[in-house]
């Protein structure tokens, strides 16, 4: 059986420790993320979710072969992957967008 709290506590605590460090980073004057605080919070919580659920998929299917289930491994890693590249795209569009108006300090705004 896949364990929920580890699937949920783990993403939490890796959130709240990137939370943390973006606010101390910011604090120093230096850019942490393009992205809004919460947007950032909320998609890096969701991509480690969808990470561990990939990796307790993967445990419960070694423990028990018969209960492989292949496109539940599938989906997961697949959720994953697409929540890094928003994650990726949404600081590129903004670097983007920063550079276009000329804004030579992306702290400044």
């Amino acid at each position: 059986m896949i364990n929920w709290l580890t699937v949920l506590i783990i993403p939490l605590a890796v959130a709240l420790g990137s939370d943390f460090n973006r606010r101390k980073q910011e604090a120093a004057g230096h850019i942490y993320s393009f992205i809004p605080r919460w947007p950032h919070l909320a998609l890096t919580m969701l991509m480690g979710v969808s990470v561990c659920l990939f990796f307790e998929a993967a445990r419960v299917c070694l423990n028990d072969p018969s209960r492989f289930n292949l496109w539940f491994l599938i989906v997961s890693g697949t959720v994953s992957q697409i929540l890094l590249l928003a994650i990726s795209a949404g600081e590129l569009a903004h670097a983007k967008k920063r550079l276009e108006a000329g804004c030579a300090n992306p702290a400044s705004s």
